[in-house]
């Protein structure tokens, strides 16, 4: 999300959602967000080259769409109106967020993650998480803050945490995904460590919606998406 305000310019997210978040604006914000993902989606996987990967797309969600309780009802039925394979349709949340006390976040990701929708946990690292909860919460997808990736900085550097959170994530068979790898030395870090996806500028900073089509959606089959240069794939 950016906000092209016609005074102050571009406005990044981590200004105006947590005030989005505490005005109870989200849910009409978070509706929109996903109606446009999911549509979007769609139609790149109707006009891509035959022969290329499905295009997936993740949208974040946060704990008070989570607690409304038609919000897996209402991702379930946007996507079968577009079109979108439900398996091309991935939902985030944060620690915080999946711990909410509300029976309503519980139901809402079982019922996605049962109808094939990624359930993926944000800013892993961050937020209040037992190990009891991880078990119970069935993920798909564990995504590692990129505060810790960013104390990597050669191939030899410890990151006890990284690690940490790589064999956790091995060990209950989540897909693992680095946030904000910037550098390859970094890349080359996670990668020897067992993780294999990763999001960074490393890869491409947020991009006007032509020039990210062109570059990373309606490309040839043989052609390679992400950087030859880093076998850490950029998580798209």
């Amino acid at each position: 999300m950016r906000w092209n305000h016609p005074t102050r310019g571009q406005i990044s997210p981590v200004e105006f959602i947590p005030l989005c978040e505490a005005s109870g604006s989200i849910q009409a914000l978070g509706q929109w967000v996903l109606e446009q993902a999911i549509t979007a989606a769609a139609e790149w996987n109707n006009a891509k080259p035959q022969g290329q990967q499905p295009i997936s797309v993740a949208v974040n969600a946060s704990s008070r769409e989570l607690m409304t309780p038609d919000y897996a009802d209402r991702a379930i039925a946007l996507c079968a109106a577009a079109g979108l394979d439900l398996a091309n349709l991935g939902i985030e949340a944060t620690e915080t967020d999946f711990g909410t006390a509300s029976d309503n976040v519980a139901m809402n990701t079982e019922k996605l993650r049962a109808a094939g929708v990624v359930i993926s946990m944000d800013d892993f690292g961050t937020g209040f998480s037992s190990l009891e909860r991880l078990t119970r919460m069935r993920l798909d997808i564990m995504k590692i803050d990129r505060g810790f990736i960013s104390t990597i900085v050669s191939s030899g550097d410890d990151a006890p945490i990284v690690d940490l959170a790589i064999k956790l994530g091995t060990a209950m068979s989540l897909g693992i995904i680095a946030e904000g790898v910037e550098t390859q030395e970094q890349a080359d870090w996670l990668v020897v460590r067992g993780c294999f996806l990763a999001q960074g500028y490393l890869y491409a900073r947020p991009l006007p919606l032509a020039e990210f089509l062109s570059d990373w959606v309606y490309v040839e089959p043989e052609s390679t998406w992400w950087f030859p240069t880093s076998p850490v794939r950029p998580a798209a």
